[in-house]
């Protein structure tokens, strides 16, 4: 008889039958049977022809159940991904009875085109992080889990995100789309209880840039977008009036002194070699009279 004890409860029990002396036992564990240590209690014994047990023996032996990697599961802190934030990736290995299993994993990331972006080998159960850029456009990624030759794949989406940086320096507005799509949007501008609105439509990654004009003083400058206020500050401004007008680059850069000086001092040496090297024009002319001829010839070097 043999008897699979988990601490007083038996978890297998089957009988054998011995012929001269001499027995074959073969016996199962059930698939769900959980992991950790038993006691494995076989017992041997005759019995005569009223039933009574005339001889017997018995043997004890210490078993442990290990654990069986059945299931591998990712988790994500969000399935949501905002870009500009880290993507939380925890894996998880289950054993038979659903129990977890302290072990690796092997986690992969791949962008909508399939492209493999992360490979790592990571501990099972911990949080792994992976940054997502700013203006990662909109997209649906997949992550795939090896560990103890089971796989699991996952896919999660990196949402839009409509976003823009304001800066005021040296009164002029500066802003940045840092989101991952077209900001199309309008902003308020406060200029102390005045407010003027602009519509603004910037592609991923451009800068627009404003000059902010006002009569001479000191302002209060709000700047609000997406109903958030983005900038609050006192400012001293300049101007015959209120306004915000849209300047280029270009613009912005005549607008510093050191740009003109160095102009200037460009049309300067033109000027200086086009006069060092000065250029020749001859030109030859005769004139008929009656017998007298004159021949002259003119050199503007001459002058």
């Amino acid at each position: 008889e043999l008897s699979i004890l988990e601490g007083n409860i038996s978890r297998v029990s089957q009988l054998e039958t011995i012929n001269n002396g001499f027995f074959s036992l073969n016996f199962f564990l059930p698939n769900d049977m959980k992991a950790g240590a038993y006691l494995m209690k076989l017992k041997a014994y005759e019995k005569n022809i009223e039933g009574e047990i005339t001889n017997n023996g018995f043997v004890d032996q210490n078993i442990r159940i290990k654990q069986v990697p059945t299931s591998l599961e990712i988790l994500l802190e969000n399935k949501e991904v905002e870009p500009g934030t880290d993507l939380k990736i925890k894996t998880i290995l289950y054993d038979q009875t659903g129990e977890k299993i302290d072990s690796s994993a092997i986690i992969t990331i791949k962008n909508k085109n399939n492209k493999i972006l992360e490979q790592v080998e990571i501990t099972t159960g911990g949080f792994f992080e992976f940054p997502i850029a700013y203006n990662e456009p909109p997209a649906e990624w997949t992550i795939i889990a090896l560990s103890n030759k089971i796989t699991g794949e996952f896919h999660f989406k990196i949402i839009e995100k409509q976003d823009v940086k304001v800066d005021v320096i040296n009164n002029t507005l500066i802003l940045k789309n840092i989101g991952n799509v077209p900001y199309n949007a309008s902003l308020m501008i406060k200029f102390g209880n005045e407010p003027i609105r602009i519509d603004l439509e910037l592609e991923v990654d451009e800068v627009k840039k404003y000059s902010l004009k006002a009569p001479d003083g000191e302002y209060v400058l709000e700047i609000i977008a997406d109903e958030e206020s983005k900038f609050t500050e006192n400012v001293a401004l300049t101007g015959k009036s209120i306004s915000v007008k849209e300047i280029s680059d270009f613009g912005v850069l005549f607008e510093t002194p050191i740009v003109w000086i160095f102009v200037i001092l460009i049309l300067g040496y033109v000027s200086y070699v086009l006069y060092r090297k000065g250029f020749k024009k001859t030109f030859f002319g005769r004139i008929n009279l009656g017998k007298i001829n004159i021949n002259f010839v003119f050199d503007r070097n001459c002058f």
